[in-house]
């Protein structure tokens, strides 16, 4: 193979490498768009919680919604501790959130 050929064989994989990575750009603004729709949705549990009345922290729930999540990752393939880690973040903000109210 000549050098020439090395060269173009590497812009090309050079190039898919680029448009991979502004396609997970792109996933990543999504990710982050759907955070802040469920941190706002979390807010507006927890102020339904404090006019109620009820504890921020309600055990049962989270775990029912992390076996589902678990259940889900298995069927898309996704490492489930790192699912579980990454809900457990979630979860540790939603507290915070809803705590401040």
């Amino acid at each position: 193979m000549s050098g020439f050929t090395r060269k173009c064989n590497s812009m090309i994989v050079q190039e898919n490498i680029n448009n991979l990575r502004k396609e997970i750009d792109q996933v990543d603004s999504q990710l982050l768009q759907l955070l802040s729709e469920r941190m706002y949705l979390v807010r507006q549990i927890g102020k339904a919680k404090k006019t109620a009345g009820l504890a921020v922290v309600q055990p049962d729930r989270f775990e029912n919604m992390l076996t589902n999540r678990l259940e889900r990752a298995k069927q898309l393939k996704l490492n489930e501790t790192f699912i579980e880690n990454f809900m457990n973040l979630i979860h540790e903000e939603s507290i915070r959130l809803q705590s401040e109210l």
